[in-house]
């Protein structure tokens, strides 16, 4: 189920949504732009910004229409476990938002 899911095929993907309705959507390559822009952004005046680092893409599955492979660095800053209790003990999460 989880691979059906990765590969866009439990439920419409937003390409053949947009297509259904004349309309067009933001590919996950824009959507990663945005957010790495805007965390480039957040870090101004913090130091050396460290870019995280792109996936190695060469041998993965082909993607659903205008999705895109990224790395866990690229989508969040911090990975904690807080469901457990230990919320308290770890950095504040930075999110982002646009």
């Amino acid at each position: 189920m989880l691979k059906a899911a990765c590969e866009g095929k439990l439920v419409p993907t937003e390409a053949a949504l947009a297509r259904a309705e004349g309309r067009d959507y933001e590919t996950g390559a824009a959507l990663l732009a945005h957010v790495l822009a805007e965390r480039r952004a957040k870090w101004a005046g913090r130091g050396k910004y460290k870019e995280p680092v792109a996936p190695d893409v060469s041998g993965l599955a082909d993607l659903p229409e205008r999705w895109c492979w990224v790395t866990i660095e690229q989508l969040t800053s911090l990975v904690t476990s807080v469901s457990r209790g230990w919320g308290e003990f770890y950095l504040p999460a930075i999110s982002v938002t646009r």
